[in-house]
């Protein structure tokens, strides 16, 4: 797809994935311990991830090159649509021990942290434009990820109930 948010999240692997996978599969069973567990973690990771991004900017100023611009200006659909297959994909990964591996590569196809970083950038030097771009790109890839992991939670579970009833 040549997508260049695709090509960005090459670069790094996201350690934010797990904890919404977790939150996807805890909805899709009723796990409300597990959810909120998850939902800590994933919070904990994002603001982290946040203000280290913040901190380092205004240690070490940030200039924006076409690439990160580029980034932040393309369409939230598309984040969201990734995010989503990408959900399903490393949910599957995730429950299923043959495939286990394959995970880093979901994660890295995702790439949650390359827009919390931008978003805690834009939040270190109050430019609103880039808080609102980033956060909504962060949110696309959250929202499609946790979908993406409910349906692919159902499925399995489907698939597990009617393996039994054979």
């Amino acid at each position: 797809m040549n997508s260049t948010s695709v090509i960005v999240g090459a670069m790094v692997i996201s350690p934010l994935l797990y904890p919404v996978i977790c939150i996807g599969a805890a909805t899709c069973q009723g796990d409300w311990r597990a959810f909120l567990r998850a939902v800590g973690t994933f919070t904990m990771g994002f603001f982290a991830a946040v203000a280290a991004a913040g901190a380092i900017n205004l240690l070490h100023a940030t200039t924006f090159q076409t690439e990160l611009l580029d980034r932040l200006s393309a369409s939230a659909r598309d984040y969201a649509v990734v995010a989503f297959f990408s959900g399903l994909a490393g949910t599957y990964a995730f429950f299923s021990p043959r495939i286990h591996e394959a995970i880093t590569g979901i994660a890295i196809s995702v790439a949650l942290i390359p827009p919390v970083v931008m978003l805690g950038i834009g939040l270190a030097e109050r430019k609103a434009d880039l808080i609102l771009a980033s956060g909504t790109i962060v949110l696309c890839n959250v929202f499609g990820i946790y979908l993406g992991s409910i349906v692919a939670v159902a499925g399995l579970n489907w698939i597990a109930r009617n393996r039994t009833m054979d």
